[in-house]
């Protein structure tokens, strides 16, 4: 476990509170069908909150690799929980043409638009972001979640993540309101590197004054955690939902 990742996460930590997304009760089946309650982190991330509480239209910027790419994954189960109190319009990344999707999804009915440009890429690390903002961020973003690190070693994630955020911060006038997202764990021969990486951005993002939503410790503290992965590294149908019940809550 990272040092002070899991510290920060017990010192938070209230058992039984109910999901919170943007001010709307997530709904009882992602915490059912996860197992897990996400910790209530209010205070660290008051501002992601006031982002999506607000009465009027919301752009999303998320920039992150294969963990959120694809229908079913975080990105696409955290949108869906949004719609459930708002107009959710989802734009997917083209992983092999390297443009948006001509489809969208879309979910809810009523409340505030929310607009969510889902740039994130198989492979991609945050220098992939960097290199093409001009088209992974279309519109001026009110929040963006930078969610990298598998693809990243350790000793070698701080300098380009760091780069990609004051890159999207001196794109827009007015610095977006951002988060951090601590990939969950890796499995097997590969999870040291992953704990160090995680580690290395969450006390990069304290220094900086950065929320981090941390999904690592979610997967680590949950009850039956092998069954969150498909595979050494990639989240399960349910390590999805678990992410997407822990951005639900922090965001």
């Amino acid at each position: 476990m990272p040092v002070g990742v899991r510290a920060w996460v017990l010192g938070h930590a209230r058992p039984g509170l109910t999901a919170m997304v943007g001010g709307a009760v997530l709904t009882a089946a992602i915490a059912s069908a996860t197992g897990w309650h996400p910790a209530s982190a209010a205070d660290h991330v008051a501002g992601l909150h006031a982002v999506l509480d607000g009465p009027g239209p919301v752009m999303v910027s998320v920039l992150g690799d294969s963990t959120g790419n694809e229908d079913g994954e975080w990105v696409d189960l955290w949108a869906r929980s949004l719609g459930a109190t708002r107009q959710v319009v989802l734009h997917q990344w083209d992983d092999v043409h390297g443009g948006w999707l001509p489809r969208t999804r879309t979910y809810g009915r009523r409340g505030p638009t929310v607009t969510i440009w889902n740039g994130s890429k198989s492979g991609a690390q945050a220098g992939y972001a960097q290199a093409r903002l001009a088209t992974l961020q279309p519109q001026q973003p009110d929040l963006v979640l930078y969610s990298f690190g598998h693809n990243h070693s350790p000793g070698k994630v701080v300098g380009p993540v760091r780069a990609l955020v004051s890159a999207v911060d001196a794109r827009w006038p007015g610095t977006p309101t951002s988060a951090v997202i601590l990939q969950n764990p890796q499995l097997g021969a590969t999870a040291a590197n992953q704990a160090q990486v995680v580690g290395e951005l969450a006390r990069w993002a304290a220094r900086a004054g950065l929320p981090t939503i941390d999904v690592y410790d979610a997967f680590r503290s949950h009850a039956d955690e092998a069954s969150l992965f498909k595979d050494y590294r990639h989240p399960s149908p349910a390590g999805s939902a678990v992410w997407a019940a822990v951005v639900g809550a922090l965001a």
